[in-house]
């Protein structure tokens, strides 16, 4: 028995097309803005007063010292409820942070995670100045 066989072009298969709804997608409006409190964060850094993590955050609320708090967008709610209350009573600016604790903690130079911040100087920084739309 002999078999023939017809060489013809292997069919590739169509890969099917994969679209990534617009959610994924940060906005032009939404980079802008991280990266201009990005650069205010590292302003503040540099050339500023400040305290790092969720205790002295809390200390510096409580003695007055804060001018501002900076939170990060997964922090707990009870933690959350507790520095806003504490900030609503001070009257302290509070500014939400789009990412999270580990984008936080790199946007101020520092090779772990952060919650939160308060700021008690801006020193070089114009975070603390009301923006006008």
């Amino acid at each position: 028995i002999i078999i023939i066989a017809t060489l013809s072009q292997p069919q590739t298969p169509t890969s099917p097309k994969i679209t990534i709804p617009n959610q994924f997608y940060k906005s032009k409006m939404v980079k802008q803005k991280e990266d201009g409190i990005n650069s205010q964060l590292t302003l503040v850094i540099k050339s500023g007063k400040f305290a790092l993590g969720f205790k002295n955050t809390m200390r510096a609320i409580r003695k007055g010292k804060a001018k501002a708090i900076v939170l990060c967008s997964n922090l707990p709610l009870l933690r959350k409820a507790q520095i806003q209350y504490l900030c609503m009573v001070g009257k302290i600016k509070i500014i939400e942070y789009n990412g999270t604790n580990t984008d936080l903690g790199s946007a101020c130079g520092r090779l772990f995670r952060l919650s939160c911040l308060s700021i008690n100087e801006a020193g070089d920084s114009d975070i603390l100045q009301e923006k006008k739309k």
